[in-house]
């Protein structure tokens, strides 16, 4: 007969185990579901579950190694469509603690802005491409999300 404490001490550790991993999933996702709610509806929120995610984040990818499955992906990607949405993102992941990462036009041939070993999100400036170039002035405004090269070719 076994005694109940050595059972005890032999089960103690995987229980515990368990009793964490699950009172940690269940704070992970309250956090998640606190962050969605603090967005504002009105913008594009693309989360691992969401089936364009990957074809989304991977649209973007200049070089092999930033495409790496091994590499952390962003926990959310948010497409704002007005700059107020974008402040709400900013105090969004500040109140969350998430990082932030900024994805425009530009190229990213370092991976910066879709990479990172901390919880983080990619704010996409995709929206923000309008270009106005002045002819008189000899001058050209380029919102965040504009490939530089469309104002050469405008110009």
């Amino acid at each position: 007969m076994v005694p109940i404490s050595t059972i005890f001490l032999t089960l103690l550790p995987v229980v515990s185990l368990i009793l964490v991993s699950f009172l940690s999933s269940s704070a992970s996702s309250s956090t998640d579901e606190s962050f969605f709610h603090c967005l504002n509806a009105s913008q594009q929120i693309y989360s691992l579950n969401t089936a364009s995610y990957s074809s989304l984040l991977s649209s973007y990818h200049e070089t092999i190694r930033t495409s790496s499955f091994r590499a952390p992906k962003s926990f959310v990607i948010v497409t704002a469509n007005l700059e107020s949405g974008i402040q709400a993102v900013l105090l969004c992941s500040k109140k969350h603690g998430f990082e932030i990462r900024m994805r425009s036009g530009g190229r990213d041939y370092e991976g910066l802005s879709t990479t990172s070993n901390v919880p983080f999100i990619i704010i996409d400036l995709v929206n923000f491409r309008k270009i106005t170039i002045d002819m008189d002035d000899e001058t050209a405004w380029l919102q965040a999300g504009a490939f530089s090269v469309l104002a050469y070719i405008l110009s």
